[in-house]
């Protein structure tokens, strides 16, 4: 299932890129976002809060922040970046278990 505008649309479906969410390799479609992508890849929570609760994208425009990512570096709503060839996309949940093992304390 693929999410996309009737009309208008940037997306340029012929063409496949990859792009990698949590050290995977996963396609998509250049210029679609990447909260699309992901859910093309039946790929719905993006992140565990500290309580266990699975979340993912709400409502996908921007306004919840329930999709922010970690995307090439930038913590950001992964339903306003569109997709391109190599993305680096980590949930933030991923990131803290990971510093947390290393021993930081700080997080």
């Amino acid at each position: 299932m693929r999410f996309f505008r009737q009309t208008g649309s940037k997306i340029k479906r012929s063409q496949l890129v990859e792009f990698s969410f949590n050290g995977t390799t996963y396609s998509g479609h250049l210029g679609e976002s990447v909260t699309v992508a992901l859910a093309a890849n039946g790929i719905i929570t993006t992140r565990i809060t500290h309580d266990g609760s699975p979340r993912g994208a709400f409502c996908f425009m921007g306004s919840c922040q329930e999709c922010v990512l970690l995307i090439d570096g930038l913590r950001i709503e992964a339903c306003q970046v569109a997709l391109s060839e190599g993305l680096i996309v980590q949930s933030i949940g991923c990131l803290i278990a990971e510093q947390k093992a290393k021993g930081d304390e700080n997080v």
